[in-house]
């Protein structure tokens, strides 16, 4: 048997109970607001078919999957909690978040370790911090550092000024050292540039994430241990940088991810693939594009079937989304969401909304449960009312 699990990243369903407190307003929604701007006579068919469609609303109507809404027990709504989460591990406490800026001793520490001068220090779009002080960074070698609502530590560097091997250097040689309590952030991010001395600038594909190791006892810990095959598609090995996969494969964009979804899902017969579809957040969520999550929520409904065609009757897709960043809301950070849990096997016969999950972890526990092995982290599973129904 064979379990792919695809994390949607930020396809957020409706504002938890909670939101408020994480800065967000009560109303947010990022599939609602993707599928009010869809092109006209344009529908996401396939998704619609299984459910994930209806899980905006208050009261979904059944799909052809086991479909259910899930709250995030962590406290957090950043891409590495959420990951966790969907691993069986809940963050109970946040991660140091800089909203007035890093402190002195981290910017000094910085400047000594890379020989550099510091711009910045602020909370900042990423696309735009490039452009208003990228000249200045070109003419004068500093670093451009700057962080959002999340716990991130990000760094952006004309590739010609910085190159890339120094760039990755620093960051894992921060990451080592930023470990006390009030300094760990939970991302440090390389963020290489391109574009003429005067601009304007393009980030480039060869981002690097430098993640705090993820506790032992989760999912993926859970699967290996039994030797159960597992394979990264995307950024998720960097999610988990201390599990080792039996194969990481390339997904700096969707239509990458998927290709190499395509290509495990060919070759393997048993196994757990575990994908992340980055382009949602990155290109459209945080850029406040609804237009272009609608196009890209549709080109990835067409893709779908090639997916589903791979699955034996044994086998199972999962959809989810590890927070939202509603394209409508206000700022450009993530938004505080539930999000969408899509179970489809081809031995279902009829699929079923399974009302709300408490954690995101409760689908680890059912995808342990599945491959029948010994799970001690978060979660509840739902196996039973998966084949109670089938």
């Amino acid at each position: 048997m064979k379990i792919i699990l695809m994390v949607l990243d930020s396809l957020g369903i409706g504002a938890t109970p909670d939101a408020q407190q994480f800065g967000d307003a009560a109303d947010v929604n990022t599939l609602a607001t993707v599928l009010k701007h869809l092109p006209k006579n344009k529908e996401p068919v396939h998704l619609k078919e299984l459910g994930l469609t209806e899980l905006q609303k208050e009261h979904p109507r059944a799909g052809t999957a086991f479909t259910a809404k899930a709250t995030e027990a962590s406290k957090g709504k950043d891409t590495v909690v959420g990951h966790w989460e969907i691993a069986g591990l809940i963050s109970d406490k946040a991660f140091p978040v800089f909203p007035e800026g890093f402190p002195r001793q981290m910017i000094d520490h910085i400047k000594a370790v890379s020989q550099r001068e510091v711009l910045c220090n602020r909370p900042a779009s990423g696309t735009e911090i490039i452009q208003d002080l990228g000249p200045t960074h070109m003419e004068t070698g500093a670093l451009i550092v700057y962080t959002s609502s999340d716990s991130v530590l990000q760094i952006a560097a004309h590739e010609s000024i910085v190159p890339l091997d120094e760039l990755y250097a620093l960051c894992e040689r921060l990451r080592h050292d930023f470990t006390a309590p009030d300094e760990c952030v939970n991302r440090i991010i390389a963020r290489p540039f391109i574009g003429p001395a005067t601009g304007p600038f393009t980030r480039t594909a060869n981002r690097r994430d430098y993640t705090v190791p993820a506790p032992e006892g989760h999912l993926l810990t859970a699967l290996s241990a039994a030797d159960v095959p597992i394979y990264a598609v995307g950024k998720i090995s960097s999610i988990f940088p201390n599990v080792t996969f039996n194969g990481t494969f390339p997904g700096h964009n969707n239509d990458e991810a998927v290709q190499s979804t395509l290509q495990i899902a060919q070759e393997i017969s048993h196994g757990f693939v575990f994908v992340n579809l980055v382009d949602f957040d990155m290109l459209y969520g945080h850029r406040r594009d609804p237009e272009g999550y609608a196009q890209a929520f549709l080109d990835f409904d067409e893709q779908l079937p090639a997916i589903l065609k791979t699955l034996k009757q044994e086998d199972w897709l999962i959809l989810t989304a590890d927070h939202g960043c509603d394209p409508g809301a206000a700022g450009t950070d993530h938004t505080r969401e539930k999000t969408p849990v899509v179970f489809y096997s081809p031995q279902i016969r009829h699929g079923q909304y399974l009302g709300e999950c408490s954690t995101f972890a409760d689908i680890a526990h059912t995808i342990a449960n599945l491959f029948e092995v010994t799970y001690q982290g978060a979660g509840r599973s739902f196996v039973s009312r998966l084949t109670k129904t089938n």
